[in-house]
């Protein structure tokens, strides 16, 4: 039998709530139920706050980039990544004009404290890579603003 999640309770997930068995497995993948409730939370939680299917988007291609430059350079893998999203959404409000979207800011920084080795930046990739999916997906069948 499956649980009814609201709306409310997805809004209302945190990383805290998911991440707290880490992100990765033991083999170095994403957990695979981050891709599902938690991912799909995010989702909702940036239709909520209205968040640009494009900046998220470029937001995560933005940090996949970042990250790649720094790879290697010694620091701790949690110092990286988030020095990699600050840098990822300063590039990402430049090229857009516009201040980050303040839910896909805060989702970054509140998932930072979680990662801590390089197998968990991967994994954070792809649970990005999920969300951005999903987010996707959650826009494409939005009834048109203006109710056509």
């Amino acid at each position: 039998m499956t649980t009814d999640i609201t709306r409310e309770q997805l809004l209302a997930r945190q990383p805290h709530d998911y991440l707290r068995d880490g992100l990765s497995t033991a083999a170095g993948t994403l957990r695979p139920e981050l891709a599902g409730i938690p991912a799909f939370a995010v989702a909702t939680q940036l239709d909520e706050a209205m968040a640009s299917p494009q900046e998220v988007a470029l937001t995560l291609e933005m940090l996949k980039q970042v990250l790649g430059v720094s790879q290697g350079d010694g620091s701790p893998a949690g110092d990286r990544f988030l020095a990699a999203s600050r840098d990822a959404l300063d590039h990402v409000a430049r090229l857009l004009s516009k201040v980050n979207n303040i839910v896909l800011d805060g989702w970054l920084e509140d998932c930072a404290p979680f990662v801590k080795t390089e197998a968990d930046i991967q994994a954070f990739i792809a649970l990005f890579q999920t969300v951005l999916q999903q987010y996707t997906a959650l826009q494409a069948v939005k009834p048109p603003v203006d109710g056509a």
